[in-house]
């Protein structure tokens, strides 16, 4: 059997569908899909509303943004949700709660990834709004790792923003990679790209030090448990920390 996986889109429109393709990709190079093994049945939600990130600060007007997606994809017949966006996890209880089905922590699947492979600090490049409600910082005590964030996350947001309208610079990417250099000369082991957007300017490998891209982390996760590599936790049963 192969599960269905329900998926809430990113700031912009190309990041949902960059995550969506992860799936795709990850099934062909991982588990062989192609024409004799499907790939996962998933859907795609990318809310089409204005001011998106502003909203997601206000827990009623974010939940009413997310919960109706969430809905939308159970009754579609996901068996599990994946939200591709860092900043809509400032609501995560809120949704996990409400869905019907379990609903995976970009967050927490990516320190998982990490700490598997060594690394005990990570630098945080990320949306304004998870740098300053320390999203990240929230969960990092389950798996003994210390978040450590960039700085001048106005400047941050402004870049993530011109990249949601498609708007891709070298002036932009050379900001991002300083940012990088910046937290390494702080002793960060690693670096987690904890934005859907940064991957569409800067892929994980062009940074100076070991870079986990957090949305890929999310689809890695999302398509093994979709093909039974991992098992389909139950709702109740995900993230337990005792």
């Amino acid at each position: 059997m192969v599960y269905s996986i329900g998926i809430i889109g990113g700031l912009g429109p190309e990041a949902g569908t960059f995550f969506a393709n992860q799936i795709v990709e990850i099934s062909q190079k991982h588990h062989g899909a192609g024409v004799s093994k499907p790939s996962p049945d998933f859907t795609l939600r990318s809310p089409s509303v204005p001011d998106y990130v502003a909203r997601l600060r206000d827990r009623d007007s974010a939940l009413s943004v997310l919960l109706p997606e969430v809905k939308i994809l159970e009754d579609i017949g996901a068996d599990f949700i994946a939200i591709a966006c860092n900043t809509a996890h400032l609501w995560y209880d809120d949704v996990a709660d409400a869905a019907s089905v379990p609903v995976l922590d970009i967050r927490r699947e990516a320190l998982k990834a990490i700490k598997a492979d060594g690394h005990n600090t990570v630098g945080l490049l990320a949306a304004a709004t998870t740098i300053r409600e320390r999203l990240y910082q929230q969960v990092q005590g389950e798996y003994s790792i210390e978040v450590i964030s960039t700085d001048n996350i106005r400047g941050l947001q402004s870049l993530l923003e011109r990249v949601a309208r498609g708007e891709l610079s070298e002036q932009d990417k050379s900001e991002l990679l300083e940012r990088a250099d910046a937290l390494k000369s702080q002793g960060v082991e690693a670096i987690v790209l904890a934005c859907t957007e940064i991957p569409l300017l800067v892929k994980p490998d062009e940074f100076p030090l070991p870079a986990y891209d957090a949305g890929h982390i999310l689809a890695m996760v999302a398509t093994d448990i979709a093909y039974g590599k991992i098992e389909l936790p139950s709702k109740n049963s995900l993230y337990k920390t005792n």
